[in-house]
């Protein structure tokens, strides 16, 4: 860490995270530090990357080697100009979810990717809101308490699209008359599931995805080449998940991960969809939103070359945010 005159700064490890440009979360101590940070220049050490300290969100910043980036850009509601919105308890299920009312019937309900919460799509809440928007950003049920429930068991999607269902039914409870889905990595297959499962319902205008998980096997297997194995090895995974009976005597349930691929059959019903995506994601694999894109015609794919996973926004927020103007405007 350094202080100067300039302001304050924070090194971190040459690393595809660390090459981009955009406002970032720097977070550390399980999320109780949190800085907003950008890339900056005036570092001659190839190892590391300097970090402008752009505001302090949590604890006093340190030296530590926890620390890892997100594209969050705040935690909390107020962070991003919410401070009079309440949370809502959603049921029948009990998990607490971000609401802002505006006078409107037309609502976008954003669903959050693995390991976050919903204060990773609130990046969006503000254009949604200038764009007139109610929205409901839900908690899911293995969310940690209290917003979630803090289960432990995943479904990886097969179960969880429900939770999709229920706050459709809460939005339109607020007399929602056209419904936006905004789904982000795993939530993306969340919203998925809802679409090609259940009885879709006659709300559901739109949907937006941002790096949405398509297909689990490409991402196991682009999850084993990062780690420096082969790609069989990404297919053992995905069997093991599959059929392993220690899985189940190990408590988790066997999921049948190929019958959750989005690209292996057209979605029944066809609704306008807006596919932000990065073949830099390094996560999740997007090569497959072309296959998605032939299943469905229905569906726009937006390229942001260059970012990581669900850092579409950070690394070019106007060509983003222009896509989703025009979008709505178009659709909605």
């Amino acid at each position: 860490m350094e202080r100067t005159s300039e302001g304050t700064f924070v090194y971190l490890p040459v690393n595809a995270d660390t090459a981009s440009t955009g406002e970032l979360s720097l977070f550390w101590n399980s999320r109780l530090g949190h800085a907003i940070v950008k890339r900056a220049s005036g570092n001659s050490d190839t190892k590391s990357q300097r970090f402008e300290v752009l505001r302090n969100l949590g604890e006093d910043l340190r030296v530590t080697d926890g620390a890892w980036l997100s594209g969050w850009l705040g935690d909390k509601p107020e962070h991003f100009g919410f401070s009079s919105e309440t949370n809502l308890v959603m049921l029948p299920n009990g998990t607490i979810s971000f609401m802002s009312v505006r006078d409107s019937k037309t609502w976008v309900i954003h669903v959050h990717g693995r390991k976050a919460s919903y204060a990773e799509s609130l990046r969006n809440a503000k254009q949604f809101d200038e764009l007139g928007f109610s929205q409901l950003a839900i908690s899911h049920e293995s969310d940690p308490k209290p917003n979630g429930l803090g289960k432990k068991v995943s479904h990886l999607g097969s179960t969880e699209w429900k939770q999709v269902e229920m706050a459709i039914d809460v939005v339109k409870t607020h007399g929602a008359e056209r419904i936006l889905l905004f789904g982000w990595s795993l939530g993306g297959l969340m919203v998925n599931q809802y679409l090609s499962r259940a009885s879709v319902a006659e709300e559901v205008v739109g949907v937006i995805f941002d790096s949405p998980l398509l297909d689990y096997r490409s991402t196991l297997r682009l999850q084993a080449k990062r780690e420096g194995y082969t790609e069989q090895m990404g297919d053992l995974v995905a069997e093991a998940i599959t059929k392993s009976r220690l899985l189940r005597l190990l408590g988790f349930s066997n999921v049948p991960v190929d019958s959750l691929s989005a690209l292996s059959v057209s979605l029944p019903v066809q609704i306008p969809t807006l596919l932000f995506y990065s073949l830099n994601d390094g996560y999740i694999s997007m090569a497959g939103v072309f296959r998605y894109q032939k299943l469905n015609p229905t569906v726009s794919l937006i390229e942001i070359p260059g970012a990581r996973h669900c850092r579409l926004f950070n690394e070019d927020s106007q060509k983003y945010q222009e896509a989703i103007a025009g979008f709505v405007k178009a659709n909605l």
